[in-house]
């Protein structure tokens, strides 16, 4: 559904667009004490004292996002499992096996 798009069958009324676009571009599940879970990422990211690779540095950030919403958008069990799995990447390089996650 397109909110620019007049000619669509699921026109979004005008009044309800600004409030679509908030929920999608400012979602309260990436904020903690009104600091956006971006900017934490960022600063851990950053800092040139870190003795991480790139890609560790990447998915070091991904297990951040994934700890800072816990709980607060998906099921905390899910969350838990791509942290770990992202810790899990940036130790050895590898994801942990789907049949060692429960997945099929």
């Amino acid at each position: 559904m397109s909110l620019d798009n007049e000619d669509s069958h699921g026109e979004i009324p005008q009044e309800n667009r600004a409030e679509m676009v908030k929920k999608w571009a400012d979602p309260e599940h990436y904020k903690m004490e009104g600091v956006e879970t971006i900017k934490i990422i960022e600063w851990f990211v950053s800092n040139p004292k870190r003795k991480l690779t790139e890609e560790q540095k990447f998915h070091c950030g991904q297990a951040i996002r994934y700890l800072l919403r816990c709980g607060l958008k998906d099921d905390p069990a899910l969350d838990l499992q791509k942290i770990e799995n992202y810790i899990h990447r940036a130790r050895t390089g590898k994801w942990i096996p789907r049949e060692l996650l429960g997945e099929k």
